[in-house]
């Protein structure tokens, strides 16, 4: 059962019903799940009604996924060493929860789906196209190592990976290489890409293993979408940005022309933090600060902010809750996910 609290339930009811084209009842919250082991999960999330279920997936580590036209795009792997495994894209169709398709894919670690094609980093720093109407897969394309993030926008997609010390941004169109760019940027996290064409990578930045000091701060980089140029940066000096272990540090909200980025603190009991960006002026807004520690990964859809964590009484266990925001941080809901989630992903009702 979801675990709620009755006036943030009707908070919640409150703040969405005032909401135009993003009630709650346009959107379906899913959170995909590592697991542990094995045995990776996706946990769906009825904002209207405030009930939580379970998607029939693949056995394996679910590393990514991808949500386009009611189709999950699921990557999951059978590790057979630390290095290397199995992996699969299995498409799971929403409406039935049936896998149409599944497709071998090495050591993946990211996707993004632009129009037939879907786009999946691996461990090794490659992209490879895939054609979802056959299922073929085209030749990987090097981007850096350890890509960092993937997103789409229309028939294009961006990856950002590490190249030398310094951030790489990669784009693709119609399953090749068209342009790249390095630039200043310690530890590349995340990517995505607004409205306005322009594109925003986290750079998590470095702490000492030892004394945890700041040795590198965190930043958020915009770049231009055609030309790959450095618009502006936004330095958080003394802080490290992005979610804990592999999950999502990004999240945009198309409709409010919003960006959110994770920043979460070091320590047990130390409060992590949600940075908010304007980018229709490309300004930082807010920080909002949350409720709870060990923030694993973000997502927005239907107006609202999803956080989800790492248990931190127990990281090893099959829970990990999530809290629901409104835009301005105050919390409406919460419920409960299952091990390790990396990622928070929306589906609009058709």
């Amino acid at each position: 059962m979801p675990r709620f609290c009755l006036p943030f339930l009707l908070a919640s009811v409150a703040f969405l019903a005032a909401c135009d084209s993003s009630s709650p009842d346009e959107v379906t919250a899913y959170v995909l799940n590592q697991g542990t082991g094995a045995t990776g999960t996706v946990t769906t999330w009825d904002p209207l009604r405030q009930q939580s279920g379970r998607l029939s997936t693949p056995s394996g580590i679910i590393r990514g996924g991808a949500l386009s036209e009611q189709q999950l795009y699921l990557l999951s792997e059978q590790p057979t060493t630390p290095t290397t495994g199995l992996g699969l894209l299995t498409v799971i169709d929403l409406g039935t929860g049936s896998a149409l398709r599944q497709i071998e894919v090495a050591t993946p670690r990211g996707i993004a789906v632009a129009e037939d094609l879907a786009y999946v980093t691996d461990a090794e720093g490659g992209v490879t196209p895939v054609t979802l109407s056959t299922g073929a897969r085209g030749n990987a394309v090097p981007v850096g190592d350890a890509p960092g993030g993937i997103a789409a926008s229309g028939s294009r997609v961006f990856v950002v990976a590490e190249s030398e010390g310094r951030g790489r941004l990669a784009a693709l169109e119609n399953g090749a290489l068209t342009g790249s760019a390095s630039f200043e940027c310690a530890s590349p996290r995340d990517v995505a890409a607004d409205a306005d064409g322009e594109v925003w990578v986290v750079c998590a930045g470095r702490r000492n293993a030892e004394s945890g000091d700041v040795e590198q701060a965190g930043s958020v980089v915009l770049l231009d979408g055609e030309s790959l140029e450095v618009m502006e940066r936004f330095a958080f000096e003394g802080e490290t940005l992005g979610a804990v272990a592999a999950g999502r540090s990004a999240a945009y909200d198309a409709e409010t022309e919003t960006l959110y980025v994770l920043q979460t603190a070091p320590g047990v009991g130390a409060a992590d933090a949600v940075l908010r960006f304007g980018t229709e002026r490309n300004v930082f807004e807010a920080e909002l600060t949350l409720t709870n520690e060990d923030a694993a990964a973000i997502g927005v859809g239907g107006g609202l902010l999803y956080v989800a964590r790492a248990n931190a009484l127990d990281p090893e266990g099959d829970a990990g809750p999530v809290t629901v925001y409104d835009r301005d941080g105050a919390e409406v809901a919460r419920f409960t996910a299952g091990a390790a989630p990396i990622a928070v992903l929306f589906q609009s009702a058709e």
